[in-house]
């Protein structure tokens, strides 16, 4: 799953990738860590996309899904159930792709 803070000016998966493509490395994206599943996925989206993001591991999806809440992170890749149980109301706070 997906997960995009508010403020990231793209309204879909396309318009991401090309606002990744404009700026290169500029755009950040949470996981629950080092060679997790959600790491692992981004680095699959990067190569499919043909796209350069900056990735920023955490110890576990808590604190990256507040991080992405905060605005401290663009997006994050994860999966459902950890994203949406660790804060109920994330799914009304960012847009869930």
């Amino acid at each position: 799953m997906l997960a995009l803070f508010p403020g990231v000016p793209a309204q879909s998966v396309q318009e991401l990738i090309a606002l990744a493509r404009a700026r290169p490395r500029a755009l950040n994206y949470a996981s629950a860590g080092a060679a997790t599943l959600a790491h692992l996925s981004g680095a699959l989206f990067e190569k499919m996309a043909k796209i350069e993001l900056t990735h920023v591991p955490y110890r576990g999806t808590a604190q990256s899904t507040l991080d992405l809440l905060e605005g401290r992170v663009e997006m994050q890749f994860g999966t459902i159930p950890p994203s949406l149980h660790a804060y109920p109301r994330a799914a009304s706070c960012a847009r869930w792709r």
